[in-house]
């Protein structure tokens, strides 16, 4: 078998390189989220409140944010799974044409109590921009949940890219 895989490899490598090298880039090249046009990439902090689900946002975005799971979570293992919604009223921004705007971003978010962190726990999740109408896009987030006092403390930062057009 090994003798028939090697003649293989060597003709496959002679096939595949035939000699023409891929000309070197003349341009800049920007691989941010700002290459397609009306999007941008954003990243911004949210300071919530567990119950009732409520905070502020700064950076890229700044307002405040509204947190509500439409379902009950589930448990894995050590890890707690769950659907929620932010409602993020956007007061000023660096995206142009957001502000003044609520966006609705639909997500699935991970918590995990993990050994070492005393009462923190650590929370990622990813979902879409799905409202209102002339804005989408992708936000995924992590941070920490703090169960030592009550209502629990939810620091996270988000990061992705808004589309307005």
């Amino acid at each position: 078998m090994k003798k028939l895989l090697i003649p293989l490899l060597f003709a496959g490598l002679a096939v595949g390189c035939n000699g023409d090298a891929l000309a070197p880039l003349t341009d800049d090249v920007s691989l941010t989220a700002s290459v397609v046009a009306g999007c941008h990439a954003v990243q911004f902090q949210a300071a919530e409140l567990l119950p009732p689900g409520a905070g502020t946002v700064t950076g890229d975005l700044n307002g405040t944010i509204q947190v509500v799971f439409p379902q009950a979570g589930v448990w894995h293992g050590k890890a707690f799974l769950n659907d929620g919604i932010d409602y993020i009223t956007v007061a000023s921004s660096s995206v142009p044409g957001l502000a003044g705007q609520t966006i609705e971003h639909r997500h699935g978010n991970t918590t995990v109590g993990a050994p070492g962190l005393g009462a923190l726990a650590r929370i990622n999740g990813h979902g879409t921009i799905v409202s209102p109408e002339n804005v989408s896009g992708q936000l995924n987030f992590h941070g920490t949940f703090d169960t030592s006092s009550f209502p629990f403390a939810v620091d996270l930062t988000y990061r992705g890219s808004i589309c307005v057009g």
